[in-house]
C-alpha cells in the first residue's frame, strides 16, 4: 500500500510508474473458483482493513472487474482504457491487422534504423532526461528514483529498454517494456524530435511485440490521456479494454485528485 502525505494528512495512491494496482486472489486448488459472495465479503474485509487517510485513489488491473464491495462501501467507479494484445505468440496475424500507414512507417524505419534491446538502464535514463529538457518538462520521478526503478526491474528479468539507433549508433527513439507473467506492458516512451525519424517508436513497439510473442504473452499498450496517443496505439490493432479507477475522498480532495494535481503525485 502506498501513501503520500497532503497537509498533514495521509492518503492513499498509486506509486510511480505503477500503471494498474488492485486485490487478486490466489486459488487455493487448479480448477477453484471464488463464488460471488466468497468475493464480495474478501473484499468487503478487505476494504475494512484500511487505514484511516483522507482520500484514496487506485487504477485497477482490467482482471479487476468485481467491484460491487467497492460501491457499496462509499467509492466512486470511474474508467480508463488500454490497447491489448491477449497473447502475441502468432505475430504474423499481428502485422496483418495493423493499419497500412504503421507497417509502412515500420518499413520505412527498417532501412536506416536498427533496434537493440539493452540491458544498461543509465543509457535510457539519460536519452529520457535529455529529450525532457529540451521540451522544457521536469522529470517525474526524479533521475535517481527512475533509474532505481529501472534498474532493479532489469535485475529481476522483468523489463528491459529497447533503443533505436541510426547508422553509427546514435540513440534516436526508445521505450522500455516491462512484463509479468502473462503480459509485457509498454512503460515509458521518448525520441529526439530534433531529428525525423517518425516511425522509430512504431519499430520499436513492433519489436516489443515480437519479444511478447517469443515470451509466450500478450501486450498492453498502457492507458493514454491524449486523442493523438489513444490514435497512434489504436493502429497496431488491439483490442480495447476498460480500466476501472476507484475513488473516495471528500469534496475539495476529489476535486484536487481528479485534476491531476502535482500534491497527488499524478503521472505525467
Amino acid at each position: 500500500m502506498f501513501t503520500r502525505s497532503f497537509l498533514g494528512q495521509r492518503y492513499i495512491g498509486m506509486p510511480p510508474l505503477t500503471r494498474t494496482l488492485g486485490p487478486t486472489f490466489t486459488r487455493v486448488s487448479v480448477g477453484a473458483k471464488l463464488s460471488d459472495r466468497v468475493r464480495f465479503r474478501l473484499l468487503s474485509k478487505l476494504i475494512d482493513k484500511l487505514p484511516n487517510v483522507i482520500g484514496f485513489r487506485q487504477t485497477f488491473d482490467p482482471q479487476c472487474d468485481d467491484l460491487l464491495a467497492f460501491q457499496v462501501n462509499g467509492f466512486s467507479i470511474g474508467v480508463t482504457y488500454t490497447f491489448r494484445f491477449t497473447n502475441c505468440s502468432d505475430t504474423g496475424a499481428i502485422w496483418e491487422g495493423m493499419r497500412d500507414k504503421t507497417r509502412n512507417a515500420i518499413r520505412r524505419s527498417r532501412d536506416h534504423l536498427q533496434v537493440s534491446r539493452s540491458l544498461e538502464v543509465a543509457e535510457f535514463v539519460e536519452f529520457y532526461e535529455a529529450n525532457l529538457q529540451r521540451s522544457g518538462k521536469s522529470m517525474a520521478p526524479e533521475r535517481e528514483r527512475l533509474q532505481k526503478i529501472l534498474k532493479a526491474t532489469v535485475a529481476n528479468e522483468a523489463g528491459m529498454p529497447l533503443l533505436c539507433r541510426m547508422t553509427g549508433g546514435k540513440v534516436v527513439a526508445a521505450i522500455f517494456v516491462v512484463w509479468d507473467d502473462q503480459y509485457c506492458h509498454y512503460l515509458l516512451s521518448t525520441r529526439d524530435e530534433r531529428i525525423a525519424c517518425n516511425g522509430g517508436v512504431s519499430l520499436l513497439l513492433w519489436d516489443a511485440l515480437q519479444l511478447a510473442g517469443q515470451m509466450n504473452r500478450g501486450f498492453d499498450f498502457d492507458g493514454f490521456h491524449q486523442y493523438g496517443a489513444a490514435n497512434f496505439v489504436r493502429q497496431f490493432g488491439a483490442r480495447l479494454v476498460p480500466r476501472w479507477t476507484l475513488l473516495r475522498a471528500p469534496r475539495l480532495v476529489r476535486a484536487l485528485l481528479m485534476s491531476g494535481s502535482r500534491f497527488f503525485g499524478a503521472e505525467p
